[in-house]
């Protein structure tokens, strides 16, 4: 996408996957499994700036451990947030 200025699909990592999987937007953490699920339900402009909002988001709040759920404003979505809270 950098390189040659052309979106073809969403890129798939570590973050993008917890990301995706704790807001129930896929099933899975495999990111071909991922990327199918987030390009059935977003727009193709959006495709350019999902990764980076979801790295950034999932380096930042959404942490592997000890996720900041206090400081995120989407945690009533969340898989994670949601099981912690029956506890």
């Amino acid at each position: 996408q950098v390189a040659w200025g052309q979106c073809t699909g969403i890129g798939v990592d570590v973050h993008v996957a917890r990301v995706s999987e704790r807001l129930w937007w896929a099933d899975s953490r495999d990111p071909e499994t991922v990327r199918r699920a987030l390009e059935s339900f977003m727009e193709p402009g959006l495709w350019p700036e999902v990764n980076n909002l979801l790295v950034g988001f999932g380096q930042t709040v959404c942490v592997p451990v000890k996720p900041k759920c206090a400081e995120c404003g989407v945690s009533k979505w969340c898989r994670y947030f949601r099981d912690r809270e029956l506890l």
